[in-house]
């Protein structure tokens, strides 16, 4: 299935915004991984979780949206 863009108009739909934070936590991840200390391992794990946790929310709810079926 091929998403289309962000809907010019209303609020964005729950995978276009799920896209969005994980492409920015992963950004993150790996400008931390370059540029800083290992105290900083703490906060690449939580956003790695994050990750996880938003890539299982819209596996659940393409599940329970008819309309992306």
């Amino acid at each position: 299935m091929q998403e289309l863009g962000k809907p010019p108009i209303g609020a964005p739909p729950y995978w276009y915004i799920g896209r969005e934070r994980i492409t920015e936590l992963c950004r993150a991840i790996e400008e931390y991984a370059v540029y800083s200390t290992l105290e900083s391992a703490g906060t690449m794990k939580m956003w790695a979780k994050e990750i996880v946790m938003q890539c299982e929310m819209i596996e659940k709810m393409k599940e329970e949206d008819p309309c992306r079926s």
